[in-house]
């Protein structure tokens, strides 16, 4: 089923569909009152960094010359979202070694698609009706990381449809 709006960010609502999901869902909730200063008296901080589908690179090699459209089925729900592992890796550093009071929750994602269709076909064919398609439409992403950039300077490096432009490559017409 479509996501209750786009784009996605970090306070999207959790609805896990499994114990793994559920285990995150609750590591969070856990943090957030770790990190009560009240609670314990002392100050406490934690990044809880939300990410997609992981892309290996060659997972995300193969999905430069990918062709074709996306199916709702491989990610629709999901927003078709994807981060490449080394800028899931940068995430993850970045939300160590930065200092912060409480308990911060990011979503770090690229700002494209797994699929080569532009963003606003992919809004037009799924997420035409879903609150916030206007928002996502002239952002040119279904996804939103500002929380990401303002607090630990993140923004994905490896996006699939700038590494097709740099190899020359242009989804094949229709897509």
């Amino acid at each position: 089923r479509p996501p209750a709006r786009i784009p996605v960010d970090e306070s999207y609502p959790a609805s896990p569909s499994n114990v793994y999901g559920l285990s995150k869902v609750l590591t969070e909730q856990m943090l957030d009152a770790l990190t009560r200063r009240e609670q314990f008296g002392r100050d406490c901080s934690a990044f809880s960094v939300r990410i997609p589908f992981i892309l290996l690179p060659k997972w995300f090699d193969a999905s430069v010359t990918r062709t074709g459209q996306a199916e709702f089925m491989w990610g629709g729900s999901e927003c078709f979202a994807y981060i490449e592992r080394t800028d899931a890796a940068d995430a993850f550093v970045r939300a160590v070694e930065t200092p912060a009071q409480g308990h911060h929750i990011v979503w770090c994602a690229a700002p494209d698609l797994r699929s080569p269709e532009p963003v606003a076909s992919v809004i037009d064919r799924f997420y035409a009706s879903t609150p916030g398609a206007d928002e996502a439409r002239r952002r040119d992403s279904l996804q939103n990381c500002d929380k990401a950039l303002a607090l630990l300077g993140w923004r994905a490096t490896r996006v699939l449809r700038e590494e097709r432009a740099r190899r020359g490559i242009t989804p094949p017409a229709g897509v």
